[in-house]
């Protein structure tokens, strides 16, 4: 039986290229809250596209922690060619 973190993970990594979900959506698909899955994804292993999980606003939630890390999700997903508001 898989594990909560191992069917966010599994979800995650369905996330075609050039798109994103949010949190409480991954959340919808494996019954947790947007805020658990938001946990979950904080210590997601490496091959899992993290970066393809916004906030609910379409927002990225390390803008608020970790601008290194918020600059660097901006980059992955303009690399794979996901269309990005300036704001």
């Amino acid at each position: 039986m898989q594990t909560p973190a191992d069917r966010v993970a599994d979800i995650v990594s369905r996330i075609p290229a050039g798109r994103v979900m949010n949190y409480g959506a991954v959340g919808a698909l494996v019954g947790l809250t947007g805020r658990q899955v938001g946990r979950i994804m904080a210590n997601v292993g490496e091959g899992t596209p993290w970066w393809r999980v916004v906030g609910h606003d379409g927002r990225f939630p390390l803008e608020r922690k970790n601008q290194f890390g918020a600059l660097q999700q901006t980059e992955l997903l303009r690399h794979e060619g996901t269309p990005l508001k300036s704001d």
